[in-house]
């Protein structure tokens, strides 16, 4: 960017043949901007930082790539705002510049909603952290508990949404139903940011496919006996953590640790209430991906899937059963 000696700005930024902002020589002027950032916070605060504090430079440079399709101008002694064009960007940089907008929009949601458990830098260490039972995700390592895809791989997008839309049952995660669409890929954008596995392709994977709920399900006395069937298989595979009714009181539950280093405590799931989810394909994803950084691992290539559904009928007759000890197991 080239400073004129005789020029009033150092530079100035149209779209369409109109002038969005532009930089004096002390400072950023936002008059004309119908940009979103003008209407936030953040960007009011950003746009309006004084050069001796953040670099002019910088500043325009950050605002291109904000401004997908847009082209920053140098004064020059030839140059006509009103006849300016603007450049075709190819496909690349429209998606560079997509994908840093949704980055300082994500990072701006973060910081506002998150970081009082999260932290300031994703680590799960913010102030409200060490009070609560459940700890906060620390997005460093990477792992991610719930989701669609393989035990041990990362989430797919679809998972995020997911977790950010319902929130997580019984911690303090809470759902944000409110906010739009493009709010939650951003804030999905800058959490990718926050680990180096996103760039590890061997750690991505395709969601597994989740079948539809058996029709036998709706059929009181039949679900009852694949719910029997269920708690023989419970009892073998679950029971030693989750405990035989499903209290998360099992032998093994006094013992247990996570990839955080925290203890960890298996599921109550005598009570209706998963963190996963609440419906019969909810609970079904969780048993065959496992849940990532527990151990709890997945059962996909372990047991049929019908095998699975079972299981599933024997977990919520433990949520809807006041005596969940009269589901007796089959031998």
């Amino acid at each position: 960017m080239v400073r004129h000696r005789n020029s009033g700005y150092y530079a100035r930024l149209f779209l369409n043949g109109k002038e969005l902002w532009r930089i004096r020589k002390k400072g950023c002027d936002r008059e004309g901007t119908g940009r979103w950032w003008r209407h936030t916070k953040v960007g009011q605060m950003f746009f309006s930082l004084h050069a001796r504090i953040f670099p002019t430079g910088l500043v325009c440079a950050a605002a291109l790539l904000l401004s997908p399709g847009a082209v920053l101008l140098s004064q020059d002694a030839g140059a006509d705002a009103k006849t300016a064009k603007t450049p075709k960007a190819t496909g690349s940089d429209g998606d560079k510049r997509r994908e840093l907008h949704l980055y300082m929009k994500g990072r701006f949601l973060f910081q506002k909603h998150c970081v009082d458990c999260h932290g300031k830098t994703g680590r799960g260490n913010g102030p409200f952290a060490a009070e609560l039972e459940t700890k906060p995700r620390n997005f460093r390592t990477g792992l991610f508990k719930f989701r669609s895809t393989p035990f041990g791989r990362l989430p797919v997008k679809e998972d995020l949404q997911r977790t950010i839309r319902t929130g997580i049952s019984g911690t303090a995660m809470p759902f944000f139903k409110e906010i739009s669409d493009e709010d939650v890929d951003a804030l999905i954008v800058y959490l990718q940011s926050l680990s180096r596995k996103w760039k590890d392709p061997a750690l991505a994977a395709e969601p597994l496919t989740i079948p539809p709920v058996p029709e036998w399900f709706d059929e009181e006395a039949v679900a009852a006996a694949h719910a029997a069937r269920g708690g023989t298989r419970f009892a073998q595979l679950c029971a030693l953590c989750h405990g035989a009714e499903g209290k998360g009181d099992g032998q093994g539950a006094g013992r247990l640790m996570d990839a955080w280093n925290e203890p960890i405590v298996p599921a109550d799931l005598s009570v209706p209430r998963y963190k996963s989810g609440e419906s019969p394909r909810d609970l079904y994803r969780t048993i065959a991906t496992g849940l990532n950084g527990t151990p709890m691992i997945g059962y996909a290539d372990l047991l049929q899937e019908n095998e699975i559904w079972e299981l599933v009928a024997f977990i919520r007759a433990l949520g809807q059963d006041a005596k969940p000890g009269a589901i007796e197991p089959q031998p």
